[in-house]
């Protein structure tokens, strides 16, 4: 198993606890080719892929996991 690399942010201002990032415990199925700041690939579950696309991340290319492994 794969382990996506998706992070989320946890606490605010507003529940007046400390915020803090934590990985996403889903297993990956496809590995996302992203340009934030620099180009990157990481592992993603199906639930951060879609916030990706609801970010309107810049995504470059989505290659199922199985597929990525076997080169």
């Amino acid at each position: 198993m794969i382990r996506c690399e998706g992070y989320r942010k946890y606490g605010s201002f507003m529940t007046l606890g400390p915020r803090e990032w934590k990985q996403c415990k889903n297993e990956a199925v496809v590995v996302l080719k992203v340009r934030q700041e620099e180009i990157s690939e990481f592992p993603a579950c199906m639930e951060c892929w879609r916030e990706a696309v609801e970010r309107k991340m810049e995504i470059l290319e989505v290659m199922p996991l199985e597929l990525k492994t076997d080169r």
